[in-house]
């Protein structure tokens, strides 16, 4: 692999949402979750465990809005609207944030 548009997960996503791979826009994000250390937990030091379905409950309804309905977005090289998707492609996380994103 080269480049992440080479690997299997990246043609999977294209293959299965064709929409969203005809479009070069389009945003394939990763999420890195390693040591995560929210600032409500800064005082204690600790990691915030289960807590962390706080941050990741509207990072996934923000995400399935991008990926299942139009959202207009303006493209100033182009001078034109086009309707924005995005992607959660991988995570990058040790066992214990596994443990907790799962």
């Amino acid at each position: 692999m080269r480049h992440p548009t080479d690997s299997p997960t990246w043609k999977s996503i294209d293959a299965r949402w064709h929409e969203f791979g005809n479009e070069p826009r389009n945003i394939c994000l990763d999420l890195s979750a390693d040591e995560i250390i929210p600032h409500t937990t800064l005082r204690s030091l600790s990691q915030p465990g289960n807590d962390i379905d706080v941050y990741l409950v509207p990072l996934v309804d923000y995400l399935s809005q991008l990926l299942y309905e139009d959202v207009p977005t303006y493209d100033t090289f182009r001078k034109e609207e086009f309707n924005r998707k995005a992607i959660l492609v991988w995570t990058i996380n040790d066992f214990p944030a596994f443990e907790n994103l799962s």
